[in-house]
Protein backbone atom coordinates (compact mmCIF):
# COMPACT_ATOMS: atom_id res chain seq x y z
CA UNK A 1 0.00 0.00 0.00
CA UNK A 2 2.90 2.30 0.81
CA UNK A 3 4.31 1.79 -2.67
CA UNK A 4 0.96 2.62 -4.25
CA UNK A 5 0.61 5.84 -2.22
CA UNK A 6 4.16 6.81 -3.12
CA UNK A 7 3.39 6.23 -6.80
CA UNK A 8 0.23 8.34 -6.61
CA UNK A 9 2.09 11.15 -4.78
CA UNK A 10 4.85 11.16 -7.38
CA UNK A 11 2.25 11.37 -10.14
CA UNK A 12 0.53 14.25 -8.37
CA UNK A 13 3.79 16.14 -8.17
CA UNK A 14 4.34 15.77 -11.92
CA UNK A 15 2.85 18.60 -13.93
CA UNK A 16 -0.38 17.05 -15.14
CA UNK A 17 -3.39 19.05 -16.22
CA UNK A 18 -6.28 18.87 -13.84
CA UNK A 19 -9.42 17.27 -15.23
CA UNK A 20 -12.72 19.02 -14.76
CA UNK A 21 -15.56 16.70 -13.85
CA UNK A 22 -19.08 18.08 -13.68
CA UNK A 23 -21.39 16.41 -11.18
CA UNK A 24 -25.13 16.90 -11.65
CA UNK A 25 -27.53 16.25 -8.83
CA UNK A 26 -30.36 13.98 -9.98
CA UNK A 27 -32.60 14.73 -7.01
CA UNK A 28 -35.89 16.48 -7.72
CA UNK A 29 -35.64 20.21 -7.29
CA UNK A 30 -37.78 22.23 -4.98
CA UNK A 31 -39.08 25.72 -5.66
CA UNK A 32 -36.48 27.25 -3.36
CA UNK A 33 -33.51 25.62 -5.07
CA UNK A 34 -32.15 25.58 -8.56
CA UNK A 35 -30.68 22.52 -10.23
CA UNK A 36 -27.36 22.11 -8.58
CA UNK A 37 -24.33 21.54 -10.64
CA UNK A 38 -20.82 22.07 -9.54
CA UNK A 39 -17.38 21.63 -10.97
CA UNK A 40 -15.01 19.48 -8.97
CA UNK A 41 -11.33 19.34 -9.77
CA UNK A 42 -9.49 16.06 -9.38
CA UNK A 43 -5.78 15.44 -9.58
CA UNK A 44 -5.65 12.26 -11.65
CA UNK A 45 -2.56 10.03 -11.33
CA UNK A 46 -2.75 9.22 -15.05
CA UNK A 47 -3.06 11.08 -18.32
CA UNK A 48 -6.38 10.80 -20.18
CA UNK A 49 -6.45 8.59 -23.27
CA UNK A 50 -8.04 11.32 -25.38
CA UNK A 51 -6.53 14.78 -24.81
CA UNK A 52 -8.87 17.62 -23.82
CA UNK A 53 -8.27 19.64 -26.99
CA UNK A 54 -9.64 16.79 -29.17
CA UNK A 55 -12.68 16.35 -26.92
CA UNK A 56 -13.48 20.04 -27.21
CA UNK A 57 -13.10 20.18 -31.01
CA UNK A 58 -14.86 16.84 -31.53
CA UNK A 59 -13.60 13.40 -32.45
CA UNK A 60 -12.30 12.76 -35.94
CA UNK A 61 -14.95 11.06 -38.03
CA UNK A 62 -14.35 7.74 -39.78
CA UNK A 63 -15.52 7.35 -43.36
CA UNK A 64 -18.38 4.79 -43.18
CA UNK A 65 -17.99 3.45 -46.76
CA UNK A 66 -14.61 1.69 -46.34
CA UNK A 67 -15.67 0.57 -42.87
CA UNK A 68 -18.90 -0.90 -44.33
CA UNK A 69 -16.93 -2.61 -47.11
CA UNK A 70 -14.55 -4.05 -44.53
CA UNK A 71 -17.52 -5.30 -42.49
CA UNK A 72 -19.08 -6.94 -45.56
CA UNK A 73 -15.74 -8.46 -46.54
CA UNK A 74 -15.29 -9.79 -43.00
CA UNK A 75 -18.86 -11.13 -42.97
CA UNK A 76 -18.31 -12.91 -46.30
CA UNK A 77 -14.99 -14.34 -45.11
CA UNK A 78 -16.52 -15.64 -41.86
CA UNK A 79 -19.53 -17.10 -43.73
CA UNK A 80 -17.20 -19.01 -46.07
CA UNK A 81 -15.20 -20.33 -43.12
CA UNK A 82 -18.43 -21.32 -41.33
CA UNK A 83 -19.62 -23.16 -44.46
CA UNK A 84 -16.29 -25.00 -44.64
CA UNK A 85 -16.51 -25.95 -40.97
CA UNK A 86 -20.12 -27.09 -41.45
CA UNK A 87 -19.17 -29.32 -44.42
CA UNK A 88 -16.27 -30.81 -42.46
CA UNK A 89 -18.57 -31.48 -39.51
CA UNK A 90 -21.05 -33.25 -41.79
CA UNK A 91 -18.25 -35.42 -43.23
CA UNK A 92 -16.98 -36.15 -39.74
CA UNK A 93 -20.48 -37.13 -38.56
CA UNK A 94 -20.84 -39.49 -41.54
CA UNK A 95 -17.50 -41.13 -40.74
CA UNK A 96 -18.49 -41.45 -37.08
CA UNK A 97 -21.75 -43.16 -38.14
CA UNK A 98 -19.80 -45.55 -40.40
CA UNK A 99 -17.36 -46.40 -37.62
CA UNK A 100 -20.22 -46.86 -35.18
CA UNK A 101 -22.02 -49.16 -37.61
CA UNK A 102 -18.84 -51.19 -38.16
CA UNK A 103 -18.26 -51.38 -34.41
CA UNK A 104 -21.81 -52.63 -33.82
CA UNK A 105 -21.39 -55.26 -36.55
CA UNK A 106 -18.07 -56.45 -35.14
CA UNK A 107 -19.46 -56.47 -31.59
CA UNK A 108 -22.47 -58.55 -32.66
CA UNK A 109 -20.18 -60.96 -34.52
CA UNK A 110 -17.89 -61.30 -31.49
CA UNK A 111 -20.85 -61.88 -29.17
CA UNK A 112 -22.18 -64.64 -31.45
CA UNK A 113 -18.72 -66.19 -31.59
CA UNK A 114 -18.43 -65.98 -27.81
CA UNK A 115 -21.79 -67.76 -27.42
CA UNK A 116 -20.65 -70.53 -29.77
CA UNK A 117 -17.38 -70.91 -27.86
CA UNK A 118 -19.30 -71.17 -24.57
CA UNK A 119 -21.46 -73.92 -26.08
CA UNK A 120 -18.35 -75.77 -27.27
CA UNK A 121 -16.80 -75.37 -23.82
CA UNK A 122 -19.94 -76.80 -22.22
CA UNK A 123 -19.79 -79.70 -24.67
CA UNK A 124 -16.16 -80.37 -23.74
CA UNK A 125 -17.12 -80.28 -20.08
CA UNK A 126 -19.82 -82.91 -20.71
CA UNK A 127 -17.35 -85.03 -22.68
CA UNK A 128 -14.86 -84.75 -19.79
CA UNK A 129 -17.56 -85.83 -17.33
CA UNK A 130 -18.45 -88.82 -19.53
CA UNK A 131 -14.77 -89.70 -19.87
CA UNK A 132 -14.36 -89.60 -16.06
CA UNK A 133 -17.44 -91.83 -15.61
CA UNK A 134 -16.17 -94.29 -18.23
CA UNK A 135 -12.75 -94.38 -16.62
CA UNK A 136 -14.18 -95.05 -13.15
CA UNK A 137 -16.52 -97.71 -14.58
CA UNK A 138 -13.62 -99.39 -16.42
CA UNK A 139 -11.51 -99.34 -13.28
CA UNK A 140 -14.30 -100.88 -11.22
CA UNK A 141 -14.88 -103.53 -13.92
CA UNK A 142 -11.19 -104.42 -14.00
CA UNK A 143 -11.12 -104.64 -10.21
CA UNK A 144 -14.14 -106.94 -10.30
CA UNK A 145 -12.50 -109.12 -12.96
CA UNK A 146 -9.33 -109.30 -10.91
CA UNK A 147 -11.30 -110.35 -7.80
CA UNK A 148 -13.15 -112.98 -9.81
CA UNK A 149 -9.90 -114.25 -11.27
CA UNK A 150 -8.38 -114.46 -7.80
CA UNK A 151 -11.41 -116.31 -6.45
CA UNK A 152 -11.18 -119.04 -9.11
CA UNK A 153 -9.33 -122.28 -8.43
CA UNK A 154 -5.75 -122.22 -9.69
CA UNK A 155 -6.38 -124.44 -12.70
CA UNK A 156 -9.17 -122.06 -13.95
CA UNK A 157 -7.33 -118.83 -13.34
CA UNK A 158 -6.19 -116.70 -16.21
CA UNK A 159 -2.43 -117.01 -16.32
CA UNK A 160 -1.27 -113.77 -17.78
CA UNK A 161 -4.12 -111.54 -16.86
CA UNK A 162 -2.42 -108.21 -16.36
CA UNK A 163 -4.05 -104.90 -17.03
CA UNK A 164 -2.68 -101.44 -16.96
CA UNK A 165 -3.68 -99.85 -13.66
CA UNK A 166 -2.24 -96.51 -14.60
CA UNK A 167 -5.04 -93.99 -14.77
CA UNK A 168 -5.68 -92.39 -18.17
CA UNK A 169 -5.07 -88.64 -18.18
CA UNK A 170 -7.02 -86.25 -20.40
CA UNK A 171 -5.02 -84.32 -22.94
CA UNK A 172 -4.45 -80.73 -21.83
CA UNK A 173 -4.47 -78.04 -24.49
Amino acid sequence: MFLLNKLIDSKKKASKPEANIIVVNNEPTTSNSTPSSSTIKFNLPFAPLIPDNILISGLPQLDPVPLGKFGLHLQDFLRKKADTVSKNQIKLCEKIKEVESSTITITNHMEAKSKRLRKVEESFDRVQEMFDKCESSLESCLNSIDRLNNSLPPHLKLNNFDYNTKKLEPIES
